[in-house]
């Protein structure tokens, strides 16, 4: 009975911090006799936070979060009394909840400002969109029934209750169903969403006759109701055009405090507005002084694009065909490129010249944007009236035939509508790529990053870190950058100057990153979350594992408490997390597998078995089952992740590739030293040709071969493996670089091997001094560089030196060994001074 209560309490608990508390009715539905015990213990509970709270002097859960709470338990007053119910959604400037209005029975919508946005600009911002919102009426445009202030003296408004799905939604919906070649741009569902196309247009077309333009016209802003209704929401980034008689008079104000400054509230040059994927050019330049109602109109054409496509980034508008390869109509192709055209001149200069055009294509009449001919003006028009045209058609066959010398004039107006329709689509093609050429920094950053990264680039490392070097220094000195562009491209940076290697580049740009995100979109939002776990990968990657370990798992433990958290982020930051305890001082394998197993189950219900995400999180479980041991484990499911990149990507691709790495590796392990050795030999001048010679892979994969050579006996080959590892990861990724370490401390052991003890001194006193420097005495490198003059000194029969090294080797792993080993030396030092001795005698 105790255990019950307790679980009840916990589910109770939970629902508090998340701000939405279950009753004791409900979680008492299975338990109906422990109500009342329950309900004591729950009144307990809220006393204790409640004393806690005062005693410390804020409430123990977040702002917004007791925000929220202290919300759904409110009862707002405005001119009726208003239940709050329950929270509905999140935007960029609020919240919105659902709640009831007792006097009229009927349930509205409350929308309140992001308690992580209370700044004066972005209240002023909320209270702006409220004002312009109430001006606009018209029945695309939510109602806005009263603006005013709740018991926290915050503003809000109260509006009406949509209840529906976004065209985004629906329109994905459309292009996941199964559809045949031809049918999917007359089928009537695709005929259904054009029209609600037809009527955002209207609404735009209302608001640019108001004097306000939107300036975020997307899929994801359009809601679609129930009965036929299409709403356009979200006007935060509305602008109001400065044109006299513009702007209709603005409904009186309670008070002065209702009263807002637009001057205030002006975007100036450079500050980008709107969403990458569907802004004009204008708005990604931050050209305020050229944004206008053009702006949203090019708006609508990406929104149309993505109707016609299911695709909305840029580098997919090159193109105008549907997911299943049906062909794009080339008058709604041509509508889009007028829409969408780079220069605003060339644009629909109305958005009601946009609006007839749909509406002809969906009467099957001309459209403005391309001439047609007379055969294709009667094809249209058979289709449209095919009864009255079968008359027609009798009469064009005995023409036909009484006149078949002329056919040549119809074959020769059928080339002229082809060569016609190629330059238009031509035309379309090119319109888009001066579109790409024309996004945003923050769009320019991210593909030269991508582009950047060692698998693309081939290994031509100096250029890319030429431009990765370049690009920082551009937005170091671009002030004019938004700050979340610029976090953005921080963000991409720090992820590309890792893969090369450049730990300490790339720290910082992730430090830049987190500390904007934290700032302007508060510590609980995925993009904060994310540029956390990338700060703690980048220090595992620089040795700093304590540091790793508490961002990582700080970052994780937060995520696990967002119900609504995108299950890419959660996938990344356990990765992150098992990245930092794997690599860790006396990592715990068994936990580590256990955090990439739940990584690997979660994206395998996410994006299925063959995501390239999946196979990533499978090849980290492989990899920790090496570490546990279980190498036949690891060995099945190498091979099965081999067999699923070398299938999705052919066999020389960098991920294809890192799978045969890490299956040398495991020959190794299992002592198939020969079967590794021949697969080295194969794969080298692959490694090398995909991901360059310099690369950290490639590095890699000469340390392997240098293990196999020295496992073989081949000393003098294992020598020149290691000697080339070391000079290019000395070389281009710095003396202190962990691939160096690796690198240096091979060479060393080879030289031992090979009893070349001064050249084998002169490299282990560099590397223990290097390490010990840049890592403490007690680091893992450290104690490495010692076992190897260790064992120098045991190679020289020199006891005494072996135990002063052996001090250092105090507290570690070896220590023991090591004592064992100077006993023995002494022991033979003694006794061949002992024969000596008796010799001379």
């Amino acid at each position: 009975m105790r255990d019950t209560i307790e679980d009840l309490l916990n589910q109770w608990e939970e629902g508090f911090e998340r701000g939405r508390p279950p009753s004791a009715e409900m979680l008492c539905v299975d338990h109906p006799e422990l109500l009342e015990e329950l309900k004591s213990q729950i009144e307990a509970l809220k006393a204790i936070d409640s004393d806690f709270g005062r005693i410390l002097g804020h409430s123990p859960q977040s702002s917004e979060q007791a925000a929220r709470t202290s919300r759904l338990n409110q009862r707002l007053v405005v001119n009726s009394e208003f239940q709050i119910d329950r929270l509905h959604a999140s935007g960029g400037l609020g919240d919105v909840y659902l709640a009831s209005e007792p006097n009229l029975k009927r349930q509205v919508a409350i929308k309140f400002p992001r308690q992580d946005r209370l700044n004066a600009q972005q209240m002023a911002r909320f209270e702006r969109e409220a004002q312009i919102t109430g001006r606009l009426n018209h029945p695309g445009v939510v109602p806005v029934f009263s603006l005013k202030q709740d018991d926290l003296h915050q503003p809000c408004y109260v509006m009406r209750f949509i209840d529906g799905v976004t065209l985004k939604h629906r329109i994905e919906q459309l292009h996941q169903q199964p559809s045949s070649k031809g049918d999917f741009f007359t089928n009537l569902e695709f005929r259904q969403l054009l029209q609600s196309f037809v009527a955002l247009c209207n609404i735009v077309a209302y608001s640019h006759d108001q004097g306000i333009i939107h300036r975020d016209i997307k899929p994801e802003n359009v809601i679609l109701g129930p009965f036929g209704e299409t709403m356009l929401m979200d006007w935060g980034l509305a602008k109001i055009l400065n044109e006299p008689g513009a702007i209709p008079p603005a409904v009186p104000a309670a008070s002065d405090a209702d009263t807002i400054s637009d001057k205030s509230l002006e975007t100036r040059d450079g500050q980008v507005m709107g969403t990458p994927a569907y802004a004009s050019p204008e708005q990604l330049q931050g050209r305020v002084d050229q944004t206008d109602s053009r702006s949203d109109i090019y708006s609508l054409g990406t929104t149309l694009h993505f109707l016609l496509t299911g695709a909305n980034d840029c580098l997919s508008r090159s193109g105008a065909s549907h997911r299943n390869g049906t062909t794009v109509p080339k008058r709604l192709v041509a509508i889009c490129g007028k829409a969408m055209a780079e220069l605003r001149e060339d644009r629909y200069q109305a958005v009601a010249e946009l609006r007839d055009d749909v509406e002809r294509f969906l009467a099957g009449e001309a459209v403005s944007v391309v001439t047609e001919t007379i055969w294709s003006r009667f094809v249209r028009s058979v289709r449209r009236r095919p009864g009255v045209s079968a008359a027609f058609l009798v009469g064009i066959t005995m023409a036909i035939l009484a006149g078949i010398a002329g056919s040549w004039l119809l074959n020769e107006k059928n080339r002229e509508l082809s060569t016609t329709n190629e330059q238009l689509e031509l035309a379309v093609e090119e319109s888009q790529v001066a579109k790409k050429r024309a996004t945003s920094t923050s769009d320019i950053l991210k593909r030269a990053m991508l582009a950047a990264t060692p698998e693309e680039a081939q290994g031509t490392e100096p250029t890319v870190r030429q431009l990765l070097d370049e690009l920082a220094e551009q937005l170091r000195d671009d002030e004019s950058i938004d700050l979340l562009v610029a976090a953005d491209s921080h963000y991409t940076l720090a992820e590309a100057y890792d893969k090369l290697g450049l730990y300490d580049t790339a720290q910082k740009h992730a430090d830049v990153c987190n500390s904007i995100y934290e700032r302007e979109l508060g510590p609980e939002s995925s993009e904060t979350l994310f540029s956390q776990g990338l700060q703690a990968k980048i220090l595992s990657a620089r040795d700093r594992d304590v540091e790793a370990q508490e961002l990582a798992g700080d970052a994780l433990a937060r995520a696990r408490k967002i119900e609504s958290l995108d299950p890419n982020c959660l996938i990344t930051l356990l990765d992150h997390y098992a990245t930092a305890k794997g690599f860790g001082p006396d990592p715990d394998h068994d936990e580590v597998l256990s955090v990439n197993r739940e990584a690997y189950d979660l994206s395998l219900k996410e994006f299925g078995p063959d995501h390239a995400t999946t196979i990533s999180m499978a090849s980290n479980v492989a990899a920790t089952m090496l570490d546990c041991g279980d190498l036949d484990g690891a060995e099945v499911l190498l091979d099965e992740i081999h067999r699923r990149h070398e299938s999705l990507f052919g066999k020389s691709h960098p991920e294809t590739l890192t799978d045969m790495f890490n299956i040398i590796a495991l020959k190794v392990n299992k002592g198939e030293i020969q079967a590794a050795h021949d697969l080295c030999q194969e794969q080298l001048k692959n490694f090398e040709e995909v991901f360059g010679p310099n690369h950290l892979t490639s590095i890699r994969i000469h340390l392997t071969q240098c293990q196999i050579f020295a496992s073989l006996g081949h000393l003098d080959a294992a020598y020149k493996e290691a000697e080339i590892a070391w000079q290019r990861a000395k070389d281009h990724l710095g003396p202190v670089h962990q691939q160096t370490f690796e690198a240096r401390g091979m060479l060393a052991t080879v030289l031992l091997f090979q009893n070349r003890l001064d050249e084998a001194e002169k490299l282990c006193v560099e590397h223990f001094e290097i390490a010990k420097e840049n890592f403490g005495p007690t680091h893992s490198y450290t104690v490495q560089a010692v076992t190897l003059l260790f064992d120098l000194a045991e190679k020289r029969n020199d006891p005494e030196t072996m135990a002063k090294w052996a001090e250092h080797l105090r507290g570690s792993q070896w220590e023991a060994a090591a004592e064992e080993q100077v006993k023995a030396a002494r022991e033979k030092k003694r006794n061949e001074e002992e024969a000596g001795s008796n010799v001379a005698q």
